[in-house]
């Protein structure tokens, strides 16, 4: 497979680490019912839930000046149709714009219903929006949907991916794996 068949290693970084910090997220938010509201880890659970979404917010960033800043992602072999392309660039522009949103409505949502952003260790993001109890609860509902259609959309994302190598049979999925010789164990005597 040529050097330009595949992502570099930057980019198999960003791309699997916000997976992996996405499952951190959908964990604090959703595991947050399995404590008593009041409770020291009710409040941890959303506490971490922040710090998750901040996290986010700034690999989504650092991902996409990446991936601007190449200019052109690796040939995808044999070429899509068009419609497959457009669909394909139509995805991921959903996923950016969703991870890029959802951070920026928590903390509206979460400055407009006038709690503080706690990020442990007595760090407060300040408020960017004034209270605003109706507003927060908008924000929220409209926070909550978004988070739900990054699920869909995550999902979507990766049976595209693995049709693409089981159906179509190219080059999709092989784009984004690490290199077999990056996973390689050393052998002893080597």
């Amino acid at each position: 497979m040529t050097a330009t068949s595949r992502y570099d290693r930057l980019s198999l970084m960003f791309h699997w680490a916000t997976l992996i910090i996405l499952v951190l997220a959908f964990a604090s938010i959703e595991g947050r019912v399995l404590f008593e509201r009041g409770t020291y880890m009710r409040t941890a659970s959303k506490e971490w839930h922040y710090v998750i979404g901040l996290l986010i917010f700034l690999m989504t960033l650092a991902r996409l000046f990446n991936r601007l800043s190449k200019g052109q992602t690796p040939t995808i072999l044999p070429p899509l149709p068009a419609w497959q392309d457009i669909l394909a660039k139509a995805m991921h522009m959903a996923l950016y714009a969703t991870l890029i949103a959802l951070p920026i409505l928590g903390v509206m949502t979460v400055n407009s219903l006038g709690d503080p952003l706690h990020f442990g260790f007595g760090v407060n993001l300040p408020a960017f929006v004034a209270m605003d109890e109706p507003r927060g609860e908008w924000l929220q509902g409209l926070h909550s949907f978004l988070g739900d259609a990054l699920y869909v959309l995550i999902g979507v994302h990766a049976v595209a991916a693995v049709a693409h190598h089981v159906v179509r049979k190219d080059n999709t999925l092989v784009r984004m794996m690490p290199d077999r010789s990056l996973m390689r164990t050393v052998q002893p005597g080597e």
